[in-house]
């Protein structure tokens, strides 16, 4: 498989998990 193809494959996928992340500490940071 090609380094750049699997990149941009787990590219959106990264993004989605560190966004989510991100929300929930904002969240979890306001309830506390």
């Amino acid at each position: 498989m090609n380094m750049v193809t699997s990149y941009s494959n787990y590219l959106p996928l990264l993004l989605l998990v560190s966004g989510y992340q991100f929300v929930t500490n904002f969240w979890l940071s306001l309830l506390i």
